[in-house]
């Protein structure tokens, strides 16, 4: 029975690591949270203007990121 307790308390444990992972890498590096579609669920006088929508996505870690990576991407791999 004590393998059966630590055996699922590690399945617990390694689930938990996993459930944070997935939400920092989605937060983090995938999500755009400052498109125009969230945006749009805001009040009209609320509303972010393009420029600002526009500032907010090129200093997003996500946006640099992608620029970093391909600017030093491997000669000879696909842009």
């Amino acid at each position: 029975t004590e393998y059966l307790i630590r055996t699922n308390i590690g399945k617990l444990i390694a689930t938990a690591v996993v459930m944070v992972w997935n939400f920092v890498t989605r937060k983090w590096l995938l999500d755009d949270t400052h498109t125009n579609a969230m945006n749009r669920l805001k009040k009209q006088e609320n509303r972010l203007t393009a420029e600002e929508l526009e500032a907010k996505w090129e200093n997003s870690f996500s946006h640099k990121l992608g620029v970093w990576s391909l600017e030093h991407t491997p000669k000879g791999w696909p842009k």
